[in-house]
């Protein structure tokens, strides 16, 4: 008969076993090949800050040249990683903690079906990894989108924005998500504005960067000066002195141009479009914020087509 202290050593043992085994089944990412009905189950785990795709992630966080070199950028969050894996972003790498894979286990099931490489990471790697302060433990590398707009060949009935130097990740974000929103078919961004790929933006969008079609470090003087050019009409967005927005015909297409958020349009890109026109504002404020401008000219421009 085993002695009762040796029975609940026993005891114990067993216990700490299931608990270790139950972490290390939490680990596991199951993943379905199309190719062929069975699973592979794959454990990757990181749990050090100094990971060289840790690393990477950091990198193309914060560095807009890291970015450009590279084809890259990042998404956090729950639903905007759920977002890009719907609307067909390529990802290269995912990283979530298991808290994340239980509470977000939808969202989770969709981002690693796409077949990029999924990692799990500790909380400690999560907030390294973080951009905001209530990070949801869901992290992607991504490949920024072949947008296929030519500037060229620009369809003459279509409705487009152009913007000069906006320097406010909050304001691009907004308007490539209200442009997305209303159906513009396209957004063209002078060399002077913010990077379009940097997280705030990607945030601020909320996902429209991943639809919208665009075409960013233009010369904006000389693209406006073509497109007029070519027959189309070009307004500049300016406070005061402008034709009145309501009076303006959208029915043939036009692109509407919206300037930097303290200083307006410059002279050469006013000069470079077919005229000027202006929201009428009843208050005392001297001007709209830009991405207000751009969501009342966007609704002006599409509202005859909804």
């Amino acid at each position: 008969m085993m002695h009762r202290p040796l029975q609940l050593l026993l005891r114990k043992q067993k216990r700490r076993f299931n608990r270790s085994l139950a972490r290390v089944q939490k680990c596991a990412r199951a993943f379905v090949f199309s190719s062929a009905n069975r699973w592979e189950v794959v454990i990757t785990v990181i749990s050090s800050r100094e990971n060289k795709l840790v690393k990477e992630y950091i990198s193309l966080r914060d560095k807009r040249n890291k970015r450009r070199e590279t084809g890259l950028f990042v998404i956090e969050g729950a639903r905007l990683s759920f977002d890009a894996a719907q609307s067909g972003t390529e990802l290269t790498a995912v990283f979530i903690t298991p808290e994340a894979q239980e509470k977000y286990a939808d969202y989770c099931s969709a981002i690693e079906r796409t077949g990029a490489p999924v990692y799990q990471i500790t909380s400690k790697v999560a907030s390294h990894l973080a951009d905001t302060r209530t990070s949801q433990g869901i992290f992607c590398i991504a490949k920024m989108r072949d947008t296929s707009l030519d500037i060229t060949n620009l369809n003459p009935n279509g409705l487009y924005l152009a913007l000069e130097n906006l320097q406010d990740p909050g304001n691009l974000g907004t308007i490539l998500r209200t442009a997305e929103a209303m159906g513009i078919d396209g957004i063209l961004l002078s060399s002077g504005c913010t990077d379009i790929y940097s997280p705030k933006v990607v945030r601020a969008s909320m996902g429209a960067v991943f639809r919208v079609d665009f075409v960013s470090g233009l010369d904006l003087t000389t693209a406006l000066s073509t497109l007029k050019a070519k027959g189309h009409t070009v307004l500049a967005a300016v406070a005061k002195g402008g034709e009145d927005l309501l009076s303006v015909d959208f029915s043939k297409g036009a692109v509407a141009v919206i300037g930097n958020e303290g200083n307006g349009l410059t002279d050469d890109c006013i000069k470079a479009c077919s005229k000027s026109v202006t929201v009428r504002m009843r208050g005392r404020a001297e001007s709209l914020n830009a991405a207000a401008a751009a969501t009342v000219i966007i609704w002006e421009m599409t509202k005859k087509l909804m």
